[in-house]
């Protein structure tokens, strides 16, 4: 159930980018405008919104409720599951950033200063939830190197604050898939 979790949130994820890349579309001149009505992609796009975080809620739910199982044993496909699922994230964090480039141009004007103060959390909050879900399996398996004498507790703690920081996490899980796959 976790790898099906995750792959769709992936999916949503990546439709999510490619219509918002449609909405915008007007607005960007590479690309060519079709004629289907943004009004009914708009609503499609908060309805994804909603799901998405939907599949986050029941991927970090699942994630923790590993803790609860006591097999001390760690599966080397989850940490090398997880860590291609956070190379696969990259271009997500790209277009994130480009998005919110693009976004906060559409800002410049006087009236609309005032979403320079929200805008910006927002879209953290967004990535920061993507970063969570994601690091909140590779969470679980430190934990659980920790228990098994794996890892030391200063190494445990290293590795989950480095879980927390963007292009850290993905730093420090290709540095565990490396160093633990033959541990295991």
């Amino acid at each position: 159930m976790k790898k099906n979790c995750l792959f769709m949130l992936l999916i949503n994820i990546y439709i999510i980018q490619f219509l918002l890349l449609y909405i915008l579309s007007p607005f960007l001149r590479f690309i060519e405008f079709t004629n289907i009505p943004l009004s009914s992609s708009k609503y499609l796009l908060i309805a994804l919104f909603l799901l998405s975080f939907v599949f986050i809620i029941i991927n970090i739910v699942t994630a923790f409720t590993g803790l609860k199982q006591t097999d001390s044993n760690i599966k080397n496909n989850i940490l090398g599951f997880i860590m291609r699922l956070k190379l696969v994230f990259i271009p997500f964090f790209i277009t994130h950033a480009f998005y919110f480039l693009v976004i906060m141009g559409g800002t410049a004007n006087p009236f609309l200063y005032i979403l320079w103060f929200i805008l910006p959390f927002l879209f953290l909050f967004y990535a920061y939830l993507i970063l969570f879900t994601t690091s909140s399996y590779l969470i679980v398996q430190i934990i659980k190197m920790g228990k098994s004498g794996m890892l030391t507790k200063g190494q445990c703690v290293l590795h989950i604050i480095m879980q927390l920081l963007f292009f850290a996490d993905v730093i420090d899980s290709v540095y565990l898939f490396v160093k633990y796959r033959k541990r295991i």
